[in-house]
């Protein structure tokens, strides 16, 4: 046997390791790091480690590199990785975990994009990680506290697919009662990062989903940025735009003018869900021939957005995440 990690204070415990080829030659494990007397929900931190051969992972005092975003968001429990060649010259890392939380070790706040999205690393595992969208929705994610189921969103395994580009993804969903899951599966592409869509037409504003949770027809609106997951948006390869795994859709498939926009389940072939976006920075509806527009030049929390005529003004542009 080899030793991989052994934490010197003797309080954390090291486990769940899987080790994937990369393409320079060396290998990558990753696992996660539980404190012992800590409420599970705010321990388990994923870790990640590289190997010139497979054996050697010294030192065994260091742990290695913390799986975050930029912004602070880690993964939580039970971690899954893969290697996918395409998405870049070093190709792609996706990384799977039970939960998504951010705060520091013994204090995490579990993330309500738990279950929707999966991290991604073009780098080799060097840097920041970003996430992007999971093919298959985990609601609710398994925790440990009592009344808790702890089997939906465990080491779902992510498997490169022959074309390099997308994955097939496994995830325990639970059941409604007791411990019981059954699993399901998706097949994902790399798709584009998610973040915040913010407008240049107003500073510190964000493409908001209403009372910040998945119910179909939710309107689409502006709020002030923050970390809220009805901010997370991710543009799919399909051109479609997602939050909470809904699509950005126009109200009854519509076409006209002030038609009001939302979420809705994602459903191939709906115009109303395909958006362009245009060198202009508009969010352009094909099947309309009009834009995401901001009424009338709003610029408050709870401002609905609608489809109106392209016009170029600023109320029309958007940045999308990076």
């Amino acid at each position: 046997t080899q030793d991989v990690a052994f934490p010197a204070d003797n309080l954390a415990r090291p486990g769940m390791s899987i080790v994937v080829p990369l393409p320079d030659g060396r290998f990558m494990m990753a696992y996660e790091m539980c404190r012992d007397a800590t409420d599970a929900d705010h321990a388990c931190e994923v870790y990640t480690k590289t190997s010139p051969d497979g054996l050697n992972w010294a030192p065994a005092d260091n742990p290695g590199t913390l799986v975050r975003t930029a912004d602070g968001r880690e993964l939580l429990h039970t971690p899954y990785l893969a290697w996918v060649p395409g998405g870049g010259p070093d190709g792609t890392l996706l990384m799977s975990g039970q939960r998504v939380v951010s705060g520091p070790t013994g204090n995490k706040t579990v993330l309500s994009e738990s279950g929707t999205v999966v991290f991604a690393n073009t780098r080799l595992g060097a840097g920041e990680w970003t996430e992007i969208e999971a093919p298959v929705l985990t609601d609710p994610t398994g925790g440990y506290n009592p009344g808790e189921p702890s089997c939906p969103g465990y080491s779902s395994p992510i498997v490169p697919r022959a074309d390099g580009t997308s994955f097939l993804y496994l995830t325990a969903t639970w059941l409604g009662t007791g411990n019981q899951c059954q699993v399901r599966f998706g097949t994902g592409g790399l798709g584009g990062p998610v973040g915040q869509v913010t407008t240049p037409w107003v500073a510190g504003k964000c493409l908001d989903v209403d009372t910040n949770t998945s119910v179909n027809g939710n309107a689409a609106q502006l709020w002030d940025c923050s970390t809220a997951t009805g901010q997370r948006w991710s543009v799919a390869p399909d051109g479609t735009v997602r939050a909470f795994g809904k699509c950005l859709d126009i109200d009854g498939n519509g076409t006209a003018n002030f038609t009001k926009v939302q979420v809705w389940d994602c459903a191939p072939g709906v115009g109303g869900q395909q958006w362009r976006h245009r060198s202009d920075g508009s969010l352009f509806n094909p099947q309309s021939g009009r834009c995401l527009d901001i009424p009338s030049g709003g610029t408050a929390n709870g401002t609905k957005l609608q489809i109106y005529d392209c016009n170029g003004l600023g109320t029309q542009k958007w940045n999308l995440p990076a």
